[in-house]
């Protein structure tokens, strides 16, 4: 068997490819391209979006997360602290909180080891909440068969009796309910513990699959595991911390054409749309119902068309502030921070579609802290004309901030300026 070999590394980072021993070589870097193409398609982005190619190197984008063809794996991580344990634990904090996952902040204590990539993190905790599940019983419920048998189970199933068994006496056309474990669920979990028996590769994961593939048996393991549909209720309440983690691995395991032999693994998240995600979750925990995500309540056009989306809008008592989040590194030595002119051009878009007389309307423009560990905001500008306060301001993503309580604090203004 080859040896496996892991590459980290940051967001915009050039990767070395063929000019020493330790770089990535030709073959694993065009394996790990062609996967990245067909996750950035999954994601609906540009082909490039997550690698491209360049004289003997590759270059990582915005799009972070991890892949693995073969014996080799490339792991992308937001470049906010310059450390990697650090940044893989800001972005499995967004994850935990954009994706709703059943993680608290002791269970991220440990991702600074250089072994603990993100499959190994959320595979392990699958396999330690799935035990947890197993050890209560996974949940069974009634499921409709038809079988041929040779005595009455169930109800007789009198028209395909006379049609299919006119002529034997000795076989009965039954209809019977199961109280049974393949249930949508469970094929879902199994289908998440196939594929990391696959992929995780330490003894200790491995010993734990096994224990728990005993409790599967009767399980089977769906072609599509994600089109299983179910609800999350009482009777399936053993296993509800699995079914997320379970969805989040799972949409990562990438199929090619033929015969569906193995194409790779991909958990990558495009930042900009997680980064909008997280700080949308956060801002409902905060505000609650005063948070309105992706408002679609204003147009251009007086007949409808064009709606304008801002990413937050909170209507407080004595405001209304539009947030829009950028995944983008400001720049504190320029005059203008760094920020385009276009997403100034669109905050005064939303400015023109959301303002009214009463109450008054702030915007922010949010970015990530790349170096502090407290939010900040860097400026107070005014629209020319309208006089509408315009802020811009980061938040530390690498913080732990489970009910929004430091996101409410910058948006409303206490915090330190």
């Amino acid at each position: 068997m080859s040896r496996h070999r892991h590459f980290e590394m940051g967001e915009w980072s050039p990767i070395s490819v063929g000019q020493s021993p330790d770089d990535m070589t030709e073959s694993e870097a065009q394996k790990l391209l062609s996967l990245a193409r067909a996750r950035a398609r999954a994601l609906r982005l540009p082909e490039d979006a997550i690698l491209t190619p360049s004289h003997r190197s590759l270059r990582t984008k915005q799009v972070c997360g991890l892949m693995s063809v073969g014996a080799t794996s490339l792991e992308i991580l937001p470049k906010l602290r310059d450390s990697v344990g650090s940044d893989r634990q800001a972005l499995i904090r967004m994850l935990s909180i954009a994706h709703d996952l059943p993680i608290d902040g002791g269970e991220t204590a440990h991702v600074e080891h250089p072994s603990r990539d993100l499959l190994d993190f959320f595979g392990r905790m699958f396999l330690r909440k799935l035990s947890d599940a197993a050890r209560r019983g996974l949940p069974r419920s009634y499921v409709a068969h038809e079988d041929d048998l040779p005595k009455l189970r169930g109800r007789l199933d009198i028209q395909r009796q006379f049609t299919r068994h006119a002529a034997r006496s000795d076989r009965l056309a039954c209809r019977f309910d199961e109280f049974a474990a393949d249930i949508p669920v469970n094929r879902l979990l199994h289908a998440c513990l196939a594929l990391l028996r696959s992929r995780l590769r330490v003894d200790d994961a491995a010993r734990l699959i096994r224990h728990l593939s005993i409790h599967f048996e009767d399980v089977s393991i769906p072609a599509r595991p994600l089109d299983e549909r179910f609800t999350l209720d009482r009777s399936t309440g053993s296993v509800r911390d699995c079914v997320p983690l379970a969805r989040l691995l799972l949409a990562a395991q990438h199929q090619n054409t033929h015969a569906g032999s193995d194409a790779g693994f991909g958990l990558m998240f495009a930042m900009n749309d997680l980064f909008e995600a997280y700080v949308a979750r956060l801002a409902r925990r905060a505000f609650g119902q005063s948070a309105r995500v992706q408002a679609k309540e204003r147009a251009v056009m007086t007949n409808g068309l064009f709606r304008m989306k801002p990413d937050l809008v909170l209507g407080l008592e004595d405001e209304t502030v539009i947030v829009d989040t950028k995944w983008k590194r400001l720049e504190p030595t320029k005059k203008n921070l760094g920020v385009s002119q276009s997403d100034v051009y669109q905050m005064l878009a939303y400015s023109a579609a959301y303002s009214r007389p009463s109450p008054p309307t702030r915007l922010m423009l949010l970015f990530p802290e790349q170096a502090s560990s407290t939010a900040q905001i860097y400026a107070h500008w005014e629209v020319a004309e309208t006089g509408v306060p315009f802020q811009i301001a980061s938040y530390d993503v690498g913080a732990p901030d489970p009910h929004g309580t430091r996101l409410r604090q910058l948006i409303t203004g206490r915090t330190h300026i």
